[in-house]
């Protein structure tokens, strides 16, 4: 099969999250509660930097002529760097995924995969101690369904954290201390020139991922090149605020969408109301002129009456010429029409 592939590294890290312990896990509704994870490795943190470091923060200490130098916990002095944006990372995790939710191998196939490249990654980067590293296939996303126009639950793709603090020699501070660009360089990892494509990590990076390709390919998985580009991967706390949001959006879009439709359907119903009075206007219009033709030939024939008073009145003559030819021309028409009556004779005033 053919599918996708996703090794980056994690904005952040959350130990309780990834081994399934710690009361928010209960709170975090992406994840189901069938136990389907394996915790390969989960040393505490704490013991695995007094195990690189401690000596190191001894010696140090001890060349200390001034107190405010002395580092009596360099966990969590890194701790707060960490929390800093410039500042040096505590420890650092990487997440493998195949696929996407709706194409990826089974999670058989996943966990052979991931567990083959997990024997292999401490013995690459000899300058990263790996303390977690857990396998996970209990969690579920929501995915919208343009049928339902409403979100669903559906399973996530089954992926593998591994949490590691990289370290390196140095002549300055501490003779071991944490150094995500020492370690990288002490592996030969190391800055062309300026630029993140350029970077010991960037190629440490792509040399991980063509290692996960071609295990992949050795169990018959193609990895080939998505369509997303490069996205950025957010922390848990800040997808899941992102996600609410996007849910009232979508809320709203769905109610604007509610009243468009029905505005819609408004605007349907007074356009047939439109047509209905247009063709009410236009009946009243035709029965209007009708009116008026009516009156206006009434108009007329009063008018002729009145004249014809007139001229019987002062043009007795011109009267008896009219009335003559009006006879005649009657009989005329009636004669054409075949009728042998004789026509009406015009009343005399």
């Amino acid at each position: 099969m053919e599918c996708t592939m996703s090794l980056h590294l994690a904005p952040t890290s959350v130990a309780e999250h990834n081994n399934r312990k710690g009361w928010f896990v209960k709170n975090e509704e992406h994840i189901k509660n069938d136990s389907d994870y394996v915790v390969y490795m989960d040393e505490d943190i704490r013991k695995v930097y007094d195990l690189l470091f401690g000596e190191s923060v001894k010696r140090f200490n001890a060349r200390q002529k001034n107190k405010e130098r002395v580092i009596s916990n360099y966990y969590q002095r890194m701790l707060r760097s960490h929390k800093t944006k410039s500042g040096r990372k505590a420890y650092y995790e990487i997440v493998v995924e195949l696929g996407d939710l709706f194409n990826h191998p089974s999670p058989e196939i996943s966990k052979v995969m991931c567990e083959e490249y997990l024997k292999g990654f401490g013995e690459r980067n000899g300058s990263f101690h790996v303390c977690q590293a857990v396998w996970h296939n209990d969690e579920r996303a929501k995915v919208w369904d343009d049928g339902e126009r409403a979100y669903k639950w559906v399973d996530s793709i089954p992926h593998m954290h591994i949490r590691f603090v990289p370290f390196a020699r140095s002549e300055r501070g501490l003779e071991k201390q944490v150094s995500m660009r020492g370690a990288l360089r002490e592996m030969g990892y190391v800055s062309d020139s300026s630029g993140y494509w350029n970077s010991g990590f960037k190629k440490w990076l792509l040399n991980e991922r063509r290692i996960m390709a071609d295990l992949c390919r050795e169990h018959g998985v193609l990895i080939v090149k998505g369509d997303a580009g490069n996205r950025y991967h957010y922390a848990p706390s800040k997808y899941r605020a992102l996600q609410t949001e996007m849910q009232k959006l979508s809320a709203d879009v769905r109610r604007t969408r509610g009243n468009l439709e029905k505005s819609v359907s408004q605007l349907s119903v007074l356009d047939s109301m439109k047509k209905d009075l247009s063709k009410k206007i236009e009946k009243k219009k035709t029965e209007l002129d009708a009116l008026e033709s009516a009156e206006t030939e009434k108009r007329k024939a009063a008018a002729l009456d009145s004249l014809a008073e007139r001229l019987m009145k002062t043009e007795p003559d011109l009267w008896k010429r009219i009335k003559d030819f009006l006879d005649k021309k009657i009989i005329a028409e009636y004669e054409k029409t075949g009728i042998t009556k004789r026509a009406p004779k015009t009343n005399e005033r």
